[in-house]
């Protein structure tokens, strides 16, 4: 029997700098497999790897402009205000707050899952559902499955897609979302060249880009 998140409550975060069609085409995604029953977008408030410099007040109200509409989706200021920097700390702070909570990456991060703060401690914090954007594939990245596997870290169930962690669940989810590039993105407003974005921004953040000169 497959794994049933209905129930849950899926926590997808990112800089968002700026949230693109990918990003709302996962979170689309999400909603029809695994069936999640709400979205908690997550604007990060920092990480000590990756320096954000747009202000987190321009990142969120980005993010309600490219997700509203969407009823099952709830921007969280959650990290700006308890000043996480670490998902172990978000996990720790947040998870006991929701029923089943299901903390979204993406295969780059999955591969680099033991690199993280306080590996594997946090594993067991939450569900954990991995993103497959096109045209990554299952079978093309079995061999970071089997590298986790190897270490007795992923546990595999009848269903090849999911797997158990810590007593956690583990799926695979295959999307529709494309690879689309922020640092593109926002280098193409710099030289101005926002019409060349218009398919992978939504209206209103590009026209809340442009009316605030965010990028240049």
């Amino acid at each position: 029997m497959s794994f049933d998140f209905r129930e849950s409550t899926a926590l997808f975060g990112g800089s968002f700098n700026p949230p693109h069609l990918g990003h709302t085409q996962a979170i689309h995604g999400l909603l029809k497999n695994p069936g999640v029953k709400k979205i908690m977008v997550l604007p990060s408030f920092g990480t000590p790897l990756k320096k954000v410099s747009i202000s987190f007040e321009q990142r969120m109200e980005m993010a309600k402009l490219a997700f509203r509409g969407i009823a099952q989706v709830e921007i969280s200021d959650f990290e700006y205000q308890n000043q996480t920097q670490y998902s172990w700390q978000l996990l720790e702070k947040l998870g006991p707050e929701l029923k089943n909570p299901a903390f979204v990456i993406g295969t780059d991060q999955f591969e680099k899952l033991d690199q993280w703060s306080k590996f594997p401690a946090f594993l067991g914090l939450c569900d954990w559902i991995i993103l497959l954007r096109k045209p990554t594939s299952l079978d093309s990245i079995s061999p970071i499955i089997k590298k986790y596997a190897g270490t007795g870290m992923l546990i595999a169930t009848d269903n090849r897609d999911e797997f158990t962690l810590q007593g956690r669940r583990v799926k695979f989810v295959e999307t529709e979302a494309i690879e689309a590039s922020s640092t593109q993105i926002r280098e193409d407003f710099a030289l101005k060249k926002g019409d060349a974005m218009k398919e992978l921004i939504a209206a209103d953040v590009r026209d809340y880009i442009l009316r605030n000169k965010i990028y240049g």
